[in-house]
């Protein structure tokens, strides 16, 4: 994949591993990876838990639409040949957020089981959504048709995150054989074909 470029946008549930798989990616595609959760919490001065205290999930997902929008302006104007972003758990269940996302780059959904999550994901205070499992369970059932919009659903068990990092990479190279009219990127010039 070392011929084309992209922006590419990680979608799925808390406890997914969008961060250390966009990571990884970023560090294997010779990009620049940012994580709109840290984006958010640095710009506010506040952790994403004191943010959803003090500020409630919808003050939160106004923060971070904004994060969003800026980080897409950026990227339509960086020139780097491969962006990777980290979305928050809900950022991709917004219609609007979707349509950015859509506009700029890539989005690519780790699918993984609940009760994997449910392993992962430790009830520390972390992660200001995950009161209980039940909780978890109905809220992760309600974005799995958000999620399911993303240009490419990417099946993760307990494989490691090389290893998922490795099947991102598949499935972006199959995306593109396939002659998707959407290229990975929003830039002039790039081809896919």
């Amino acid at each position: 994949m070392s011929d084309v470029t992209g922006i590419i946008f990680l979608v799925g549930f808390m406890g997914s591993g969008k961060t250390t798989v966009g990571q990884h990616l970023a560090a294997r595609l010779g990009g620049r990876f940012i994580d709109l959760d840290e984006r958010i919490a640095r710009a506010a001065g506040r952790s994403i838990p004191e943010l959803f205290q003090t500020e409630g999930e919808t003050g939160f997902r106004q923060r971070e639409h904004a994060a969003l929008i800026q980080v897409c302006a950026e990227l339509r104007q960086d020139d780097l040949p491969w962006n990777i972003v980290a979305l928050g758990g809900g950022t991709f269940t917004r219609p609007e957020n979707r349509n950015h996302i859509r506009q700029t780059g890539c989005s690519v959904w780790l699918d993984v089981p609940f009760d994997i999550l449910a392993t992962r994901v430790v009830p520390d205070g972390r992660r200001p959504l995950w009161t209980s499992v039940d909780e978890a369970r109905l809220r992760y059932e309600q974005r799995r048709a958000d999620y399911a919009q993303a240009d490419i659903r990417v099946p993760v068990g307990t494989a490691p995150p090389e290893q998922v990092t490795e099947d991102v990479l598949r499935a972006l190279s199959a995306f593109q054989r396939a002659g998707s009219s959407k290229s990975l990127t929003t830039q002039p010039g790039n081809s896919y074909e």
